[in-house]
């Protein structure tokens, strides 16, 4: 990717298995379409379907929908707005809860660092069973992978040598 676009190319987010970049280009499926596995795709006369289920191909999991917004504040903890959808992940947090999360919601946690919620939670103590209110840290963009730099927004990892101790 980087010999490809050089200077417009941006890793914004990585986990385990996957990758998401910002690419400034024109034409990216036409110049990686051998590189894909393009049978999620939506009906499209330009895309063809190919490589399906291949390993070793890369998948839009996207389904070639243009990605318009992301904010990641840490791994795992991130929301992605697209031209048809919006997807929010926020791991250890009930589904209920970051069901009323949105993109916003995100770049204000992005910016001012918090967003407490309150959830109800079900506890033992000495055998007895209860329910109870919690205020909990869903949003929040401290990592303890990444040093965020002064900008306020890009990391670098630990150790990096651009880092600042």
């Amino acid at each position: 990717m980087k010999r490809m676009y050089k200077n417009s190319l941006q890793l914004c987010y990585t986990d385990t298995d996957s990758l998401l970049y910002l690419i400034d280009t024109n034409c990216f499926y036409e110049d990686n379409i051998k590189y894909f596995d393009t049978s999620n795709f939506e009906n499209n006369q330009y895309m063809p379907k190919v490589n399906c289920k291949i390993p070793g191909f890369f998948k839009d999991e996207m389904d070639s929908d243009i990605i318009t917004e992301f904010v990641g504040l840490r791994a795992k903890l991130y929301c992605i707005h697209s031209k048809t959808t919006s997807i929010r992940k926020a791991k250890g947090i009930k589904k209920s809860v970051t069901q009323n999360l949105n993109i916003e919601k995100y770049k204000r946690a992005l910016w001012s660092n918090e967003d407490f919620r309150k959830s109800i939670v079900i506890r033992s103590k000495n055998h007895q069973i209860f329910t109870q209110k919690v205020d909990k840290l869903v949003l929040n963009r401290d990592d303890d992978k990444r040093q965020i730099m002064a900008d306020g927004y890009n990391t670098l990892p630990w150790g990096h040598y651009k880092t600042i101790f």
